[in-house]
């Protein structure tokens, strides 16, 4: 439903690189994109502090002009995310 109207990126914060590329291999289900924090094992990185993640998983929906519009921590419900997602998209220009 998203697929053209958002871009999904997963910072691994907290395991090394070999972990997660071994990890995405492993789930091929999870088509988008897996980045490593550059400074682990360092958990008072620049990343980690500049998206305040104390805990995994941290959720940050960012807007196309890069503003954060929220963020939390957990899993929540499918719908508790779609409105989040829908929220989101709504405020994009041109929409």
């Amino acid at each position: 439903y998203y697929k053209d109207k958002l871009n999904v990126v997963a910072i691994a914060t907290q395991d090394s690189r070999l972990n997660v590329v071994s990890w995405v291999h492993e789930h091929p289900q999870f088509d988008f994109q897996f980045l490593t924090d550059p400074e682990l094992p360092d958990r008072s990185s620049r990343l980690s502090t500049y998206f305040e993640a104390d805990g995994i998983p941290v959720n940050v929906l960012v807007a196309a002009d890069g503003t954060v519009v929220d963020n939390w921590f957990g899993f929540e419900s499918e719908q508790d995310l779609e409105k989040k997602l829908g929220g989101l998209l709504k405020r994009r220009p041109g929409q």
